[in-house]
């Protein structure tokens, strides 16, 4: 029990850390993304990181074109423009919450072979003894 106990506790640690290495990262892509010097002018970001939809695509629509994802910022002279990014935060979250469900998985999985493999191990050392006792009596 206290080896899952510690499973839980490690996940919970390392969903923190990642999360926040996640975020960092997210933050550091956004900000050297492509069209550096249009982007400057347009700093308040009107929308998170989203996927291009299939008419964006098939319009060619710039931001679209190298990743597949755009961001819709303000620009300071009034006009709303989509610049390409790299991450969707949405879509990283779910992909973490899946990794860490699959290693929930295999961590619990793992334990219960664990646990079988030991009972085994247990019988088969116990009737090697109660052999023993009874071919010396």
């Amino acid at each position: 029990m206290k080896g899952l106990a510690l499973l839980i506790w490690c996940t919970a640690c390392a969903h923190v850390s990642f999360a926040s290495a996640v975020d960092a990262e997210i933050r550091r892509s956004d900000a050297t993304s492509t069209s550096q010097g249009s982007r400057n002018e347009c700093k308040e970001a009107l929308q998170e990181c989203t996927p291009c939809v299939e008419q964006e695509k098939m319009w060619e629509v710039e931001a679209c074109e190298e990743t597949g994802l755009h961001q819709k910022f303000l620009c300071k002279d009034g006009r709303k423009k989509f610049f390409s990014c790299t991450r969707v935060k949405s879509l990283e979250e779910r992909n973490f919450w899946i990794f860490e469900g699959m290693a929930l998985a295999v961590g619990v999985i793992s334990y219960i072979v664990v646990i079988f493999r030991q009972k085994k191990l247990d019988m088969e050392a116990l009737q090697r003894i109660r052999r023993q006792v009874s071919s010396t009596i």
